[in-house]
Order: structure tokens, then C-alpha cells, then sequence
């Protein structure tokens, strides 16, 4: 089966095709966009015929790729388009927050036995 997912450059999509590829085994696509469509086009056979993922990651969805070659574009009109928006605000203070806390025990622990070295 291919899929396609879309959304902004810096959204996580990328990192989130890579863990899809490691999971499932599958093949992964980035800047599709910016790929050979023959490319793309026996990307996308291959898939099928090995009965392997493929997933392919873009900016935006194929119809706004002006895909010339109509076997192309008629697989990737029939392939499930999932989209991931631009991160906010309020998740990356989360993590960041998440980040400190992890952190906190071992720069405790480490600024103690500093503080008790002999030198």
C-alpha cells in the first residue's frame, strides 16, 4: 500500500516517515515533489509488486504537484492522503519543559559531587 503525507517543512513529517519505515519495514519518499516522476512511478509499482509500504512525504498534495505523467497521477489520486499542520507554540514549550525536568536530577547530581570534590 503507498500513502502519501503532507504538511509544512519542520513539522515532524519527515521524522514521522522515518519511524513509519523502521516500524513497517516500508520504503519512505521525502520532497516527493521534488523527485523524477518515472521515479516516483516505479517507486510506487515496486511498492505494490513487493507487497511493501511505501510512503511518500511532500509539502503539499499531489494535485498541486502538476504530475505530467497520467499513470502517476492516476495512483497517487487513489493513494490515502494523510496531512500534519505546522507545529504550535504549546507543544514545543512542552517538550522543552518535559527536557528540563529529565534533565534536573542529573545536573543535581553531577553540580553535587562537584561541589564536594577534594580540589
Amino acid at each position: 500500500m503507498t500513502a502519501i503525507l503532507i504538511g509544512p517543512r519542520k513539522s515532524g513529517r519527515s521524522l514521522l516517515a522515518r519511524i513509519f519505515a523502521a516500524k513497517s519495514g516500508g520504503t519512505i519518499i521525502d520532497d516527493a515533489e521534488r523527485v523524477p516522476e518515472t521515479q516516483l512511478f516505479h517507486a510506487w509499482n515496486r511498492a505494490q509488486e513487493e507487497h511493501r509500504p511505501l510512503l511518500i512525504v511532500a509539502d503539499a498534495a499531489p494535485p498541486e504537484w502538476k504530475v505530467k505523467l497520467p499513470d502517476l497521477r492516476s495512483r497517487l489520486a487513489a493513494s490515502p492522503i494523510a496531512a500534519i499542520g505546522a507545529p504550535d507554540d504549546e507543544p514545543h514549550a512542552a517538550v522543552a519543559g518535559a527536557s528540563v525536568r529529565a534533565a534536573e536530577p542529573r545536573c543535581a547530581a553531577r553540580s553535587g559531587r562537584l561541589a564536594r570534590h577534594p580540589n
